[in-house]
């Protein structure tokens, strides 16, 4: 199973990032469906059930039992920094510094606990997925004006996703969810 670890986003911050991601085609831009939509702090690759089911208990470690996040999201970005995108994202404005920390929490529990994770080369940068890279270089005019905006949300629950992919773009389903207090 391929597992990732994210935190969801309200209804109300979606509807919001729908408008925007609708300004994202005809760039030459693969853009991601509005309920593939979350902030992935870990991602897993492939495990087996064993593997899933101690990863989920491992998400009730007291070291991830952290107030809820009042976050924003806003802007634009890419990576890498410079030059044609791969990604097209937005970032996270107001809780970033808190979701770094709740990340970096959720590696050391996922590393005591046995957990295997790939080193990623960089720092963890809290933001959105939006758009990857089509076949050609995107059409990067006017992203800036179109991502121009702040959107806050509670980031309240870490959940423990599967991921399927498909033909269609990733289908998504909740294995485990942890409210934060």
């Amino acid at each position: 199973m391929r597992l990732f670890l994210a935190i969801p986003l309200p209804e109300p911050t979606l509807a919001r990032l729908r408008t925007a991601i609708a300004g994202l085609h005809g760039r030459d831009l693969k853009v991601v469906r509005p309920e593939g939509l979350h902030l992935t702090l870990v991602f897993l690759g492939e495990r087996d059930e064993a593997e899933a089911g101690r990863i989920a208990a491992l998400l009730e470690a007291p070291q991830l039992a952290v107030p809820r996040i009042a976050a924003s999201l806003g802007g634009f970005g890419q990576f890498p920094p410079k030059g044609s995108p791969k990604v097209i994202y937005t970032p996270v404005r107001e809780g970033a510094r808190e979701i770094v920390a709740l990340q970096q929490a959720l590696v050391g529990v996922l590393q005591r606990g046995g957990v295997r994770l790939e080193e990623e080369g960089r720092a963890f940068t809290p933001h959105l997925t939006l758009a990857r890279r089509g076949g050609g270089p995107p059409d990067l005019n006017g992203l800036e004006d179109l991502l121009d905006f702040e959107v806050p949300f509670a980031a309240d629950h870490l959940v423990l996703f599967q991921s399927f992919l498909k033909p269609a773009g990733a289908e998504y389903r909740a294995l485990k969810s942890v409210t934060l207090e």
